[in-house]
């Protein structure tokens, strides 16, 4: 039975509990999160020994065999590593980190203790993207890849950039992690950022571009919007190759090929985190079949390099 401790109980923190509930051979042994009335509801919902609202109390239980981490992106770092020394395995939300400092933190703590770190990508693990995987190699060689995401509001803690850390690890880093997942590293990566502020400093408005490109000439552009007039909740991912193409859109997955389109069926209701969780617990009882580090941070690192390029009036950055 692996006991498992869940710090973040909201949003993915609900996801991720509902996943380890479901499991057998799963215990949910503590909970953490700084609302007490929410950390009481879960608790008792889940049926958690312990509860918490100090998170560092909880990484050093040494009843605990592994711990998830669902909390906004600048307590990544600090939590992963204090939880990771402690002897923990650690499913942590994306990112992995919010600076590329911190993400090279993590992979010599991993290298360090040995213990398992699996980076919560749950939409590697969706159905659509299964379905483009395995039709992939139909399609002929890599042209085009475009990504686009619009939410009518800012989002979770894009507001306040202390928090967020960075806007691209943040908001455009699952369709650049499908990217990564389909066709492996880049060779660079620039990046542009608008953003418009509320008179108290927190982020009213934003959209971020990043355009990335393959040693063979293959490049991809991916672009997330928040709060812009006139864009409602949207989301297109679309490839293109020499042989067909492949588009995913408003939950539709279509298949383009020899002048005929063909409407691709997929699972419903499947978005892809209890897959995703049973990885994680799988790699707790195989450490060797967890990605390992430094392709695991792929994605995290490129948003964090798109983040600096923006800074640096889009200079390209090398992966």
């Amino acid at each position: 039975m692996k006991r498992i401790g869940v710090i973040g109980l909201a949003g993915m923190g609900e996801a991720r509990l509902k996943c380890f509930a479901a499991r057998e051979d799963v215990q949910i042994a503590a909970v953490c999160t700084r609302n007490e009335s929410l950390l009481a509801d879960r608790a008792a919902a889940f049926g958690a020994a312990a509860a918490t609202t100090d998170w560092e109390s909880l990484v050093n239980d040494d009843s605990l065999d592994g711990v998830c981490i669902c909390t906004p992106n600048n307590l990544h770092y600090p939590m992963a590593t204090a939880a990771l020394k402690a002897g923990l395995d650690v499913l942590l939300e994306y990112p992995l980190a919010i600076s590329l400092d911190e993400v090279e933190g993590l992979r010599q703590t991993v290298g360090q203790t040995g213990r398992v770190l699996h980076m919560g990508m749950t939409t590697r693990q969706e159905p659509q993207q299964l379905a483009i995987k395995e039709r992939l190699a139909t399609l002929g060689e890599p042209v085009t890849a475009e990504g686009q995401l619009c939410w009518p509001e800012i989002w979770k803690w894009s507001a306040r950039d202390e928090v967020m850390g960075s806007f691209f690890a943040l908001a455009n880093c699952h369709l650049a992690d499908q990217l990564v997942d389909l066709y492996g590293a880049p060779a660079w990566v620039s990046g542009s950022l608008w953003k418009r502020r509320n008179a108290d400093g927190t982020n009213a408005q934003a959209s971020g571009g990043m355009f990335f490109g393959y040693y063979s000439g293959f490049s991809a552009h991916v672009v997330y919007s928040m709060a812009l007039p006139g864009l409602d909740e949207f989301m297109r991912f679309r490839l293109v190759h020499t042989d067909g193409a492949i588009e995913f859109r408003g939950g539709v997955l279509t298949l383009e090929q020899n002048g005929q389109t063909e409407t691709i069926d997929l699972p419903a209701g499947d978005d892809g985190t209890s897959a995703d969780t049973d990885v994680f617990l799988a790699a707790m009882d195989d450490p060797a079949s967890v990605m390992d580090i430094d392709t695991m941070a792929i994605s995290t690192r490129l948003c964090l390099l798109a983040e600096r390029s923006a800074a640096n009036a889009g200079v390209r950055e090398t992966l």
